[in-house]
C-alpha cells in the first residue's frame, strides 16, 4: 500500500531543522514528542471534568500500559494516531455538552489530520460523523446553525481525503489504490483467526469499562456520556484490526 502523507511529512521538519541523517531517528522523535502530547492532553482532559490529584495516577498508568510504552519509542505513528483520537473523542463530547464553536474546529481539524494519517482510520472517521450527525439533528439549533457545523466540521476530512486521492491519481494511476490496497490480500478466515488471538484481557476490560459508562449515561440522560462510551469501544475495535493486520 502507498503510504500515508502526513506521516512523512511530520518527520521531514526533524530531518531537515536538526540534520539528522537517518529517517529512524526522526521518527523516533516524532514517537516520542506525540508520546508526551498524548499524556498532557490526557491530564489536561482529566483536570477539566473535574478529576483530582487522582488523574495524575491515571496518566501514569496511561504510560505504564504496554503498548503505549513501546509505542513511545518504536519510531512508529502509533502516539500521532492516539493524540489524534482523543483529541477529536474528547472534542465531540464537549461539543455535545457546551455547543462551543472551538471543539467543532478541534473537532474536524483532528479528522482531517487522521485522515492524512492512516488510512484504517477512516472507519473511525466515518463512526464519529455519524454520532455527530445523530447528536446534531435533535439539537436545539437553528437550521442554519445546524448548516454551518455540518460544513465546519466536514471541510477538512474532504479537503484531505480529496487531496489524497488526488495524489493517488497522479502516483499509482488509481485514485482509490490507498483504499483498494487494504483488501487486495486480504484472507478472511486468516483475518477473524489473528483478530481472535489479538483480543487480550485489558481489550475485554476496556470494553466492559466503557458498556457501564453507555448503562450509567441512559440511567442519567446524559447523551454525552453514552456518546462517551460508544466513541470508548471504537479503538478498542480498531486496535483489534490493526494487530491483526500487523499495523500495532
Amino acid at each position: 500500500a502507498w503510504w500515508p502523507p502526513l506521516p512523512v511529512l511530520l518527520r521531514l521538519p526533524f530531518v531537515a531543522a536538526a540534520d539528522i541523517s537517518s529517517f529512524p531517528a526522526a521518527s523516533l522523535l516524532v514517537s516520542a514528542l506525540f508520546a508526551a502530547a498524548c499524556l498532557l492532553l490526557l491530564e489536561g482532559i482529566l483536570r477539566k471534568w473535574g478529576v483530582g490529584r487522582s488523574r495524575y495516577l491515571m496518566t501514569a498508568a496511561m504510560l505504564a500500559h504496554p503498548r503505549f510504552l513501546e509505542s513511545c519509542f518504536d519510531g512508529s505513528s502509533v502516539t500521532t494516531v492516539i493524540f489524534l483520537v482523543t483529541l477529536t473523542a474528547f472534542s465531540l463530547v464537549q461539543w455535545t455538552e457546551e455547543r462551543k464553536m472551538r471543539h467543532l474546529i478541534y473537532f474536524g481539524l483532528g479528522n482531517g489530520f487522521l485522515a492524512a494519517m492512516n488510512f484504517e482510520m477512516l472507519a473511525w472517521l466515518a463512526a464519529v460523523l455519524v454520532l455527530f450527525v445523530a447528536d446534531l439533528l435533535p439539537a436545539k439549533l437553528e437550521r442554519r446553525q445546524k448548516e454551518a457545523a455540518i460544513i465546519l466540521v466536514l471541510i477538512p476530512p474532504l479537503y484531505t481525503v480529496g487531496l489524497w486521492m488526488l495524489m493517488n491519481r497522479l502516483i499509482m494511476g488509481d485514485a482509490l489504490y490507498f483504499l483498494k490496497s487494504l483488501y487486495a490480500a486480504w484472507d478472511r478466515r486468516e483475518f477473524f483467526e489473528t483478530a481472535q488471538a489479538a483480543v487480550s484481557l485489558n481489550d475485554w476490560l476496556a470494553t466492559a469499562v466503557c458498556a457501564l459508562v453507555i448503562v450509567l449515561a441512559v440511567f442519567q440522560r446524559r447523551r454525552s456520556g453514552a456518546w462517551l462510551g460508544v466513541l470508548g469501544m471504537f479503538p478498542v475495535v480498531m486496535a483489534v484490526f490493526m494487530i491483526s493486520r500487523g499495523i500495532l
